[in-house]
């Protein structure tokens, strides 16, 4: 008899009530509440990271370069006022090779240019949402998450900035680890940037990565390299852009 009870007892709290169901639904919506920021940064930092390692490779398919064509900086993609994708002498075509892809020129010709946020190629950073580009694209037209420093090339600098001739050389540049030669960008108009057109994507849109001559990269806040819309390209802390401005590259 006892025993008969007792498993009734049991029997009896086999089940939850509704109310002990309701508790335990609030409590994991409470804990996923506490956890989705931390994951969502999480998620984050990965993509800046692999942003990272995108513009690694695009400074060491430079460094190479430079090492093959007697220091002589790559050429813009731009003739004529727009970009050229089959510009064989244009940054995005020569240096792809370098790190075991294949240039720009043959991705839109086979119509798989690379826009986010379905390209998982060196060419696109993960951060970059489609809404957040300047232009339209499409599988001939690419989306350009990574832009090349305006200075470099004097077909789109100042007329009387051409101190250092038609391309710069890697020995013009004093100082390598502090010259910009890639930024984050996000167009399908221009192939190249300077500090105000600069996109800051990372950490809570607050940063942004630049690969410097020498080949390293690194993250910025913004207001180390933030100039005025209609402010100067030079005025950077210690980030070089324009090699021939003012200051000139001995104030740093």
């Amino acid at each position: 008899m006892k025993e008969t009870q007792h498993n009734r007892r049991i029997g009896q709290h086999t089940a939850f009530t509704l109310i002990e169901l309701l508790a335990v639904i609030a409590i994991i919506a409470i804990i996923a509440a506490l956890l989705f920021p931390a994951l969502r940064g999480v998620s984050e930092r990965s993509k800046k990271i692999h942003c990272m390692s995108n513009m690694r490779q695009w400074g060491s398919g430079l460094t190479m370069f430079l090492a093959d064509n007697d220091g002589v900086f790559p050429e813009e993609g731009r003739q004529g006022g727009g970009i050229d994708y089959y510009l064989t002498s244009a940054w995005f075509n020569v240096l792809a090779p370098y790190m075991g892809t294949e240039p720009l020129s043959n991705m839109v010709a086979q119509k798989r240019a690379p826009c986010p946020p379905d390209d998982r190629s060196v060419f696109t950073c993960p951060s970059l949402k489609p809404q957040d580009v300047s232009g339209t694209f499409d599988n001939q037209h690419p989306v350009f998450s990574y832009a090349y420093n305006l200075w470099i090339d004097t077909g789109t600098r100042q007329a009387d900035h051409d101190a250092f001739g038609r391309l710069l050389r890697i020995s013009q540049i004093l100082k390598p680890a502090k010259f910009v030669v890639f930024g984050e960008d996000a167009s399908a108009q221009y192939d190249h940037t300077a500090a105000k057109y600069l996109k800051y994507r990372h950490d809570g849109t607050n940063s942004v990565n630049l690969c410097f001559a020498d080949g390293h990269v690194a993250n910025f806040f913004w207001t180390n390299v933030f100039v005025p819309p209609h402010g100067s390209t030079r005025d950077n802390v210690g980030v070089i852009w324009d090699p021939d401005g003012n200051p000139p590259q001995e104030d740093f």
